[in-house]
């Protein structure tokens, strides 16, 4: 059974592989799904470790074509949901199992499933709202999940289904990873205000690195990133913080270059790129100051070639 009160990183190997990982460290969680998608290269990965444990990424990948098909986002209570009834893919995952995976003691909910239909019914409105976010996001994934009365839920694929294609900005970084590595980010911000990155390692083909990003941290990392191998001027990065044309700031920028007034004009930058720069070093990298000039990205101190 997935248990979410069980931390990834305390778990043996042998108890990662039972609950179906397949070469991925701690915290994702991988689900190959037999029988659910025509190709079998596609698996469903979970991130439950993406945002201190308050949210959670799902993520469609396919590894024979090397590449994100969809991401969704999810609370902490969706992904112990969705984590119970993957892990137990063929089989029905029991209703006991759900709620349990939502921490409602155990006591309690056997109480509810021996008292009858009307105290079930009563515990199933307690996680009701998780399980509906659940079954959108399994959606767009070309899935449905299904709930058997008093039993508990399964996933099956959905008739005519398509996958719903998230639109994704690819980077590669070489010569600061290897040309087998990119780094993804999601082109828009979900729900609740993060969009994803995503570190990829197509020769494995595996995930590194998966970190939810603030929007205005999005903004900043894809200029930075779009930029790559050269620097981001002070007036771009101005620009996309105030939410300008950088025609419109770029005098603002000569001016305070000649006046020796720069260090105030940009310390707004200062301080966002410091805020960005701590989620680059979860990913070994730098934004380094180009003097008068700007940033550009570097590997992080200590940080070696990623191959």
């Amino acid at each position: 059974m997935f248990s979410p009160s069980l931390r990834p990183q305390e778990q043996s190997r042998a108890e990662r592989q039972a609950e179906g990982n397949d070469a991925l460290p701690a915290p994702f969680h991988v689900f190959s799904l037999p029988g659910l998608w025509t190709d079998d290269e596609i698996v469903l990965i979970l991130n439950q470790g993406a945002e201190q444990d308050r949210y959670a990424v799902l993520t469609l990948f396919h590894r024979a074509k090397r590449c994100v098909l969809t991401q969704q986002l999810l609370t902490h209570a969706e992904a112990c949901i969705l984590g119970a009834i993957l892990s137990t893919y063929p089989h029905l995952c029991s209703f006991l199992d759900v709620l349990l995976a939502c921490g409602i003691p155990r006591e309690e909910s056997c109480q509810a499933l021996e008292q009858g239909m009307g105290s079930i019914e009563k515990a199933s409105q307690r996680i009701a709202k998780q399980v509906r976010a659940c079954s959108v996001k399994l959606r767009s994934c070309g899935l449905q999940l299904v709930a058997s009365p008093r039993r508990g839920y399964h996933v099956v694929r959905r008739l005519r289904a398509t996958i719903e294609r998230t639109p994704l900005l690819v980077f590669s970084l070489v010569p600061l990873w290897s040309d087998e590595q990119a780094l993804l980010l999601t082109a828009r911000t979900f729900g609740h205000g993060y969009a994803i990155a995503t570190h990829c390692n197509w020769r494995v083909p595996s995930l590194v690195t998966q970190l939810l990003v603030p929007e205005q941290q999005l903004y900043l990392l894809t200029a930075l990133l779009h930029r790559y191998p050269h620097y981001c001027s002070y007036a771009e990065l101005l620009a996309v913080l105030t939410n300008v044309h950088e025609e419109q700031v770029r005098p603002l920028i000569n001016t305070a270059i000649d006046a020796e007034t720069l260090e105030k004009v940009v310390r707004p930058v200062w301080r966002a790129i410091t805020r960005c720069d701590t989620l680059l070093q979860r990913f070994g990298l730098h934004a380094q100051a180009v003097r008068q000039c700007g940033y550009g990205l570097e590997l992080a101190r200590g940080t070696g070639k990623s191959s």
